[in-house]
């Protein structure tokens, strides 16, 4: 029998002591464990950090909402022959939140370019009102 032989024969498990057996037994399930956990895990901590995200551009709708909801009032008020002053000052209000939030926030460059044209909308309604 050649050396290789002889030495790939020393490897085979049947060759080895209970001992070793047993180990690589409880072992091998507890590695596969560890790796699966911690793909798990860093999955999940991606997955957080996307909601984070996502939880701050969602600040932005209370306050775009008010904004639309007393621009379409004060439409509705000329339309109606009625003052619009009432929804032309929450509609102020409104704007400069959302123009806070718009500084202080990280929003998405496609978040904040649609919001800055809403406003930009909002105010030339508000000024044909």
């Amino acid at each position: 029998m050649s050396r290789a032989a002889r030495l790939f024969r020393s490897f085979s498990p049947q060759n080895w002591r209970l001992r070793w057996k047993v180990a690589v037994l409880l072992c091998l399930p507890v590695i596969a464990a560890s790796l699966f956990g911690a793909s798990r895990v860093t999955q999940l901590v991606e997955e957080s950090r996307h909601y984070a995200v996502q939880s701050e551009q969602m600040a932005v709708l209370p306050a775009l909402t008010e904004f639309s909801t007393s621009v379409a009032g004060a439409a509705a008020a000329t339309v109606l022959s009625l003052p619009p002053e009432p929804g032309v000052e929450t509609a102020t209000q409104a704007d400069i939140a959302i123009v806070e939030l718009l500084q202080n926030s990280d929003l998405e460059p496609q978040v904040a370019a649609a919001l800055t044209r809403v406003l930009e909308e909002g105010r030339n309604l508000l000024a044909s009102a």
